[in-house]
């Protein structure tokens, strides 16, 4: 988030399938899996939100089951986005556009956003095409949705805009 520091990792390896990390206090929306499915993939399955769905503090209002997952809950290791194994295909994000719910956390406030995935394939893959975050601290956002930009923060473009067009008119 501006720092420097990677926020999520997102690995694919060809073999097993894509995973991504929350690095440090960030999350992940996931759905977690239990009994045989976790022994199988060794993974809880990043949700797949839908365009206007509310990525905030409370995501089992999405869906019961949904949680946020980082590495103080790391209850099974990683995050999977796809796998496709003699299992069968795992994953919420095979043949279709779908949002990952996250939340970047930087000095104790929490910036909630969401990544676009498309994947029109029905394959363990996909990509990342567009990301956005709130950047009011602990203010939701709708998956799919870019925040509009504070109304100081419109003011000082503009500003600026007047300065720089004067300086070229001179």
């Amino acid at each position: 988030m501006g720092s420097g520091n990677t926020d999520f990792l997102l690995i694919c390896d060809g073999i097993f399938g894509s995973f991504l990390y929350p690095k440090g206090s960030n999350s992940l929306v996931i759905v977690p899996q239990t009994g045989e499915l976790n022994v199988a993939v060794g993974a809880n399955l990043v949700a797949a939100l839908g365009s206007g769905d509310v990525i905030g503090s409370d995501v089992s209002s999405l869906n019961p089951f949904f949680e946020w997952y980082n590495l103080a809950t790391n209850t099974v290791g990683n995050s999977c986005l796809a796998d496709q194994n003699t299992a069968g295909q795992l994953g919420y994000f095979y043949s279709q556009t779908a949002y990952i719910g996250f939340d970047l956390v930087q000095n104790g406030e929490n910036y909630y956003g969401w990544m676009e995935v498309q994947n029109p394939f029905n394959v363990a893959a996909g990509s990342i095409v567009a990301w956005a975050y709130e950047s009011q601290p602990n203010t939701p956002i709708m998956a799919g949705a870019t925040p509009e930009p504070t109304t100081l923060g419109v003011l000082a473009l503009g500003a600026g805009l007047l300065v720089f067009r004067r300086k070229v008119r001179a």
